[in-house]
């Protein structure tokens, strides 16, 4: 199964149906959620910033 260079989570290729893309510029494999697909190219080398996931605090 391949991973997304940028989430890591594992593409199920073979149970789900879902396609693993590459990006034309750096030969990454990323998911769908990371890959603009007009341009065929990851978030990355798209210039869109990851999404962060937000900083929570434990209240003691």
């Amino acid at each position: 199964m391949p991973t997304c260079k940028i989430c890591r989570k594992r593409i199920k290729v073979s149970t789900t149906g879902i396609r693993s893309y590459k990006c034309r510029i750096c030969g990454r494999t990323v998911c769908f959620d990371h890959y603009d697909v007009s341009r065929g190219l990851c978030h990355i080398c798209a210039g869109i910033m990851p999404e962060k996931k937000p900083i929570t605090t434990k209240a003691t």
